[in-house]
């Protein structure tokens, strides 16, 4: 069972703390579910059993099987040397300010996320919104890339791991009667 853990904050007040609770929750109860774990190992782009992965001449990136995929969040095994322990390890930042595209991000060789202070504060943005913002930054710390630009891959808000990870918990917990 995949637990998430809150290691650090930077910038966040006792009431922002408090949110991150019930965002933790949601991510927990969603990734805990044979919902979950179904949508990933079913999981299609272009019709093939599979995630869009980066593609780069210059660079090589491993293509996981969706199995793999799976197994790789479920182990929550961030950065080198993490032996898998099944805990979500979180640190975050609240930054200041925000441009309403970017959410915030999160690099994949530093362990902190960043979250923009207009997106967590904005009365719009819901609790699963915010469970698939860091979801998706932190399936980045797993070593998950996707295109910097959506032209780069037309596939890529939907269908990168980073992405459809993040989407498939804000989605599933609407779900009633979540498995």
């Amino acid at each position: 069972m995949i637990q998430v853990n809150l290691v650090a904050t930077q910038n966040y007040n006792l009431s922002q703390i408090n949110r991150l609770k019930n965002i933790f929750q949601i991510m927990e109860k969603v990734l805990n579910t044979a919902d979950f774990k179904s949508a990933v190992l079913n999981f299609k782009t272009n019709g093939e059993l599979t995630f869009s992965f980066k593609k780069n001449p210059f660079k090589h990136f491993d293509i996981y099987s969706n199995e793999q995929v799976y197994a790789m969040i479920m182990q929550a095994r961030e950065g080198v040397g993490n032996m898998g322990d099944g805990v979500i390890d979180l640190y975050l930042t609240l930054e200041p300010g925000g441009d309403g595209q970017n959410l915030g991000y999160g690099l994949q060789d530093e362990k902190e996320i960043h979250t923009y202070t207009d997106f967590f504060d904005n009365p719009a943005t819901t609790d699963a919104t915010l469970a698939n913002h860091f979801t998706h930054e932190w399936c980045h710390k797993l070593g998950f890339e996707h295109a910097k630009y959506r032209w780069m891959d037309s596939n890529r808000d939907d269908c990168s791991v980073p992405y459809a990870i993040g989407n498939l918990v804000e989605s599933l917990n609407s779900k009633p009667n979540l498995a």
